[in-house]
């Protein structure tokens, strides 16, 4: 047998025949180091810093699916190569199993020094994700502030018809807590309006008005801070992830980030599962059931889906979910603006 630096040459004899056979090499990446494979055994290895903090980005750049410059440096040199890992095998490297124990002791690496790169690790996340968790956080709070809207605006209104049933026939909806809310009282109501009818409702007490006007006063609140919440999120949205505001909606974008659990995490998904990201019961119910398959998930409240007809809906979500699927990777990875091409459905 002849051993090169690299690769590993076998010499056979058969039949009178001298064969050569070629070994490939196998690349693996642990938590510590880089390293080169014969048949289970190291025979070339790239150590990274002895420093919780260096290894910590390293990590992190693996989990995000990059490549790492001591691996580069690897493939480089070493000519043929397999590999396991599917990061470095999209550099065109065959894809194969290599069985190996590799003990982090033996290089120098203790369980306690271990320990201190999972805890850089998680001081790095922390560090890196106060804008996702901002954005996660306000959405959250414009949903519950609309749910809170809506039913008190119900009980506002299912209140009043007690007293002034005909009002809400009268008015448009925009005028109808505004009027409340200033005159409060069926008269005074009919009087700003210019209009007198004979009204099927009962008498309200001071006191019935009073709590009623605090009520509409209430909902006006949560209004003025709801559109606050909107208009901090919009501009949160356009520094931080311009493309995807752009191409989905401050709304839309920032609950699919709240939805992956950051804007890194939703650009490493792929188009199919942006399209179908918020309809996960129905995805499973469908997988159990043999049910429809949900054509859109979150992306549905975008209006170019919503106002679709239904026989084009999905073939929109598919587009518009490749476009967000791109956005999301600008803004994660490149901090570039996209084309115009690419930003217009």
């Amino acid at each position: 047998m002849i051993r090169t630096n690299y690769l590993r040459l076998t010499l056979t004899k058969t039949n009178n025949m001298l064969f050569v056979l070629w070994e490939f090499m196998h690349i693996k990446t642990l938590w510590f180091g880089v390293f080169i494979l014969a048949k289970g055994k190291v025979v070339k290895y790239k150590l990274f810093p002895k420093n919780p903090e260096a290894i910590a980005h390293r990590l992190l750049e693996i989990q995000e699916g990059r490549l790492l410059k001591e691996e580069r440096k690897m493939v480089q040199d070493v000519p043929e190569l397999t590999t396991s890992d599917e990061r470095i095998a999209r550099l065109g490297i065959p894809y194969a199993e290599e069985p190996c124990t590799i003990r982090a002791e033996k290089y120098g690496f203790n369980r306690n020094f271990q320990r201190e790169v999972a805890l850089a690790l998680a001081k790095i996340k922390l560090r890196e994700t106060p804008k996702d968790m901002a954005i996660s956080q306000r959405i959250k709070a414009i949903d519950m502030l609309t749910r809170v809207e809506n039913l008190l605006f119900e009980t506002l209104r299912d209140w009043y018809a007690y007293h002034f049933p005909e009002l809400e026939g009268m008015v448009a909806s925009s005028q109808f807590l505004p009027l409340i809310l200033e005159y409060g009282e069926r008269d005074k109501i009919l009087s700003a309006i210019n209009k007198k009818i004979d009204s099927l409702g009962t008498s309200f007490s001071e006191a019935d008005i009073a709590d009623i006007r605090a009520l509409a006063n209430t909902i006006v609140y949560i209004q003025k801070t709801r559109g606050a919440v909107i208009e901090n999120l919009s501009k949160l949205m356009e520094s931080y992830a311009p493309n995807l505001k752009n191409t989905a909606g401050a709304i839309v974008g920032a609950k699919l980030i709240e939805k992956a659990g950051s804007l890194k995490e939703l650009a490493l998904l792929p188009s199919s599962t942006i399209q179908i990201l918020g309809a996960e019961k129905a995805f499973f119910r469908h997988l159990r059931k043999r049910g429809k398959m949900p054509k859109h998930g979150i992306i549905f409240q975008h209006p170019t889906i919503m106002y679709a007809r239904k026989d084009v809906r999905g073939k929109l979500a598919r587009t518009l979910a490749s476009k967000i699927a791109i956005a999301a990777r600008k803004d994660a990875f490149n901090k570039s603006k996209m084309k115009e091409e690419v930003d217009s459905i």
